[in-house]
């Protein structure tokens, strides 16, 4: 298997990662009691909070479509493949550079389920960055 067959599967596999990631942060509002601990800001603030969610789900969205159904064109590396790549690795790493240095992690219930879900979404958030910053320098060095 060549190289570019082995980042087409991965940028597939990440696709579907993301696509995972965009379900089950449906039951993120639920599960971390959204609608309790917003109740106290003024409208406004609350509608910031929803949208800024909804604008990085949509995010999520777009980027396991891209990989999913795009992974050819990523693989070819032209200037616009290389950005997004590069815009996408980009991006989780600065979700795993939050997890470790700026969430307040301890507010979450130390649940088995949460400390398993946690170590599974720092897992693909690696492996996600692992895969966009593979195919970056894999497409410069080629």
């Amino acid at each position: 298997m060549n190289m570019d067959t082995l980042l087409k599967i991965g940028l597939q596999t990440a696709g579907v990662a993301q696509l995972a990631l965009c379900v089950g942060s449906v039951a993120i509002p639920r599960c971390l009691k959204w609608s309790e601990r917003t109740a106290c800001m003024i409208p406004f603030m609350q509608q910031m909070f929803y949208t800024y969610a909804l604008y990085i789900l949509g995010s999520h969205l777009f980027f396991s479509i891209v990989s999913m159904f795009l992974a050819d064109q990523l693989v070819q590396g032209d200037g616009l493949a290389l950005a997004m790549l590069a815009f996408m690795g980009t991006w989780w790493t600065g979700r795993l550079v939050c997890q470790f240095f700026y969430f307040d992690r301890e507010a979450i219930p130390a649940t088995r389920f949460n400390k398993v879900a946690e170590c599974l979404l720092v897992m693909m958030f690696f492996s996600l960055v692992t895969v966009y910053y593979g195919g970056v320098i894999w497409i410069l060095i080629r």
